[in-house]
């Protein structure tokens, strides 16, 4: 009787939703997997856990928000919604679904989204070509794997290289490969990276320019040996069946961030101003409810947590379950304040100018594109001179919140 009651509500939460982001008709079935631990989302005030102390706007704003379906950054935005929490601060929160960051940062023109998140390819284009304004990091971006085909030369050779115990192959076995992946991303970056260990680059092997679901329909199908996923799709059983993580982000020394972006219009009218940075006060407050001090996640919030999480992706047309989303959060995890308001506070000089810890995570990999031809070289100082701006952390975490 409580999961009928539970799904009930999910499902009436989840209508207005549904029918401000996305054209997509949700087929939402109940969102409940593997009979996780904890307390059902509807037995428990959540905005009210979560947001109890954050102090409401002094005028009501209406915001929209520019998300990528099927990303973990984007999912606290949705989550806000379905559990009451802006409209606890004085938010109403619309939703525009993109399918990548650069498609996103093309809407800003237009007035398209206030507010939101986004990968590098979203970060660098949209700092460098319409001066969005970025205010901090919303989780390390790590769910990016590339696979190999179990029976692939590269597989059987193992993990040869010292320091990299899940890096596979030899320089020998990877010259040469067709790898599919979206090319000018950040799965392109990842794939460097790794070959990097192996002294090649990417010149060494076939890269053939493929979106990740297409990427992960084809390895599905057997149709080749080599292939980058991202986000939960790195977790799925029927591919893990069949392939091999040979290269994972975080392992070979691909360190990047997702960012909270703001419409530079947006940011320019003071009441919207004052929502966005409301909007990011909550976002910390989130990752503050979900980690302990120690940064472990939270049982008793994170099972509530994915369970949302399911139903966000089902009324984006995505079949996902308890299990593959708790490994990503595991991996993937959200930034706190105070690793946020650290990284702010530490400079870093490049040749191009001083740089702020966020904001060198993401030059880091703008030198990698511009030394493939994805960017002029002058974009470099371009970046630097408008890089993560700290306004709205330095306030949230000096003013409104306890240190």
């Amino acid at each position: 009787m409580k999961k009928l009651v539970y799904l009930l509500i999910v499902l009436v939460l989840m209508v207005p939703i549904v029918a401000g982001c996305t054209p997509q008709e949700p087929a939402v079935e109940e969102p409940v997997a593997e009979e996780p631990s904890g307390e059902e989302p509807a037995e428990r005030d959540l905005a009210e856990e979560i947001f109890g102390d954050v102090e409401p706007l002094e005028t009501p704003t209406e915001l929209t928000f520019g998300q990528l379906s099927d990303s973990q950054h984007g999912f606290p935005q949705w989550f806000f919604d379905a559990i009451g929490g802006y409209e606890k601060v004085g938010i109403t929160a619309d939703f525009a679904i993109f399918g990548n960051g650069p498609v996103m940062v093309e809407a800003v023109p237009a007035g398209g989204w206030d507010a939101g998140t986004y990968g590098i390819g979203g970060t660098l284009s949209g700092t460098i070509g319409h001066g969005v304004v970025h205010l901090g990091a919303a989780t390390y971006d790590n769910a990016i794997f590339i696979f190999g085909a179990k029976d692939s030369a590269v597989v059987q050779a193992g993990t040869t290289v010292d320091g990299y115990p899940t890096l596979y192959g030899t320089a020998d076995t990877w010259k040469g490969v067709d790898v599919y992946l979206p090319t000018g991303t950040t799965a392109q970056y990842v794939l460097a990276k790794g070959l990097e260990k192996f002294s090649l680059t990417t010149e060494d092997v076939t890269l053939t320019h493929m979106d990740v679901p297409s990427v992960n329909t084809a390895l599905l199908a057997d149709q080749g040996d080599f292939g980058a996923l991202w986000s939960n799709f790195v977790f799925k059983k029927d591919i893990l069946e069949n392939y091999e993580p040979v290269m994972r982000a975080k392992d070979v020394d691909a360190d990047m961030i997702t960012t909270y972006a703001a419409n530079p219009n947006s940011w320019a009218d003071p009441v919207k101003k004052e929502a966005i940075i409301k909007w990011v006060e909550m976002y910390t407050r989130f990752v503050d409810w979900i980690y302990d001090d120690e940064g472990n996640l939270i049982e008793e919030n994170l099972n509530p947590t994915l369970e949302y999480y399911i139903a966000w992706n089902d009324s984006n047309g995505i079949k996902s379950d308890y299990d593959e989303l708790r490994q990503m959060v595991e991996l993937t995890t959200w930034v706190s304040i105070e690793e946020q308001y650290e990284l702010f506070n530490t400079m870093t000089e490049t040749e191009d100018g001083v740089v702020n810890g966020i904001a060198k995570l993401d030059y880091d990999v703008l030198k990698f594109f511009i030394a493939a031809g994805n960017y002029q070289p002058e974009a470099a100082a371009t970046f630097v001179e408008r890089q993560h701006l700290p306004d709205a952390i330095v306030e949230i975490y000096e003013n409104r919140w306890d240190n």
